[in-house]
C-alpha cells in the first residue's frame, strides 16, 4: 500500500520540476522558499523513500 501524497507538496514538486528550481516554484505558487522546503522534507519523511536523487 502506497501512502498518499499531500496535494500541495505534489504541486510544489511538479512546479519545481517544470520551472527548474524550487525557488521559482515558491514564487509561482505564492509561497516562501522555506515553506516549499518544509513540504519537500515532510514528503520525503512521510514516504520513507528517496524522492529526489542527487
Amino acid at each position: 500500500m502506497n501512502p498518499a501524497f499531500d496535494i500541495d507538496a505534489l504541486r510544489a514538486i511538479v512546479t519545481g520540476n517544470d520551472l527548474g528550481s524550487f525557488a521559482q516554484a515558491a514564487i509561482h505558487l505564492g509561497r516562501s522558499q522555506s515553506a516549499i522546503s518544509m513540504q519537500l522534507k515532510k514528503t520525503r519523511t512521510s514516504n520513507r523513500s528517496a524522492t529526489f536523487h542527487s
